[in-house]
């Protein structure tokens, strides 16, 4: 083996390697360090192949519970966006409502009045709102599209219901349809959420005393659209969604008249619907209306 000197002093480099005799250990030397580099090499090839091995078994074991995730956030997605629209409908539906009088005509009638327009309103503006996906329409009076489970034999459970108020003294003194606590329900399906307590404890005390709202629920029966297994076993037969708006309504509101009394001033309600309303005006304190 020959040894050169580079550019700089002192510092050697190998020029060439000239292999000796049977007695000349550098064969050897040059050998063994050969042998090394293939040994490391092969090592760190079966452990490439050991690695990629154990990644693949633990992404086989993962990829389930990964797919069950992302399905169940799609599925969820589109529940959340069809829950948007029903909000989005009950509110347009309340603003068509709150300039109609629910004071005039029944829920049973067939001839236009408050209640079919109300529902008619509610259905046109699901599919607005939807983008059509929502159809319930063409008539008011159409039940059998408000829910496919009326092919299936399953209890349908999707409605549209429409109440009034009458208040007094931030108090609900009338409830339209008059004697239906349940309010008016389109196709009988479903029954108002809220109760006339509830509606009382939803009044801002410092709001005029005298008014009137509508109130527009619509109940949607979202049924799953992957339909997997895993989340159909948590919830079968799908999720209600329940969205309501209440609306201002100077319809609703109830005819008040001041009447005197001997030792005091009173404001009554002179709604006839006001169960105390025959008991107010058969008092013989009262003398007539104030100037």
């Amino acid at each position: 083996m020959e040894l050169a000197y580079g550019a700089e002093p002192g510092i050697p480099r190998i020029s060439s390697i000239c292999v000796g005799g049977p007695n000349d250990p550098w064969p050897f030397f040059i050998m063994r360090i050969t042998n090394l580099f293939e040994i490391g090499s092969l090592q760190r090839k079966r452990r490439g192949r050991k690695s990629a091995g154990q990644s693949l078994v633990e992404f086989t074991l993962m990829l389930p519970i990964l797919l069950m995730l992302l399905s169940g956030l799609i599925e969820f997605g589109f529940l959340l966006n069809t829950y948007l629209d029903v909000i989005d409908a009950a509110r347009e539906a309340a603003r068509f409502a709150a300039n109609d009088d629910p004071t005039i005509g029944l829920p049973s009638d067939l001839t236009p009045n408050f209640w079919n327009r109300a529902w008619l309103n509610s259905r046109g503006s699901l599919f607005t709102a939807s983008d059509g996906r929502i159809n319930w329409m063409p008539g008011w009076s159409d039940c059998a599209v408000l829910d496919h489970d009326l092919l299936d034999g399953e209890e349908p459970k999707s409605d549209i219901v429409i109440s009034g108020f009458g208040f007094l003294n931030n108090t609900v003194k009338t409830r339209f349809p008059v004697g239906d606590d349940d309010g008016a329900s389109n196709c009988g399906y479903q029954q108002s959420s809220l109760s006339t307590a509830d509606i009382n404890a939803k009044m801002d005390p410092s709001s005029v005393d005298n008014s009137g709202a509508v109130l527009v629920e619509i109940y949607y029966e979202y049924e799953w659209l992957l339909g997997l297994p895993w989340i159909t076993m948590i919830a079968p037969d799908g999720i209600v969604l329940h969205a309501y708006t209440i609306m201002p309504n100077t319809y609703a509101e109830p005819d008040v008249v001041t009447l005197c009394h001997v030792a005091t001033v009173q404001t009554i309600s002179m709604d006839p619907a006001d169960p105390s309303y025959p008991a107010h005006m058969a008092h013989g304190d009262y003398l007539g209306t104030c100037a």
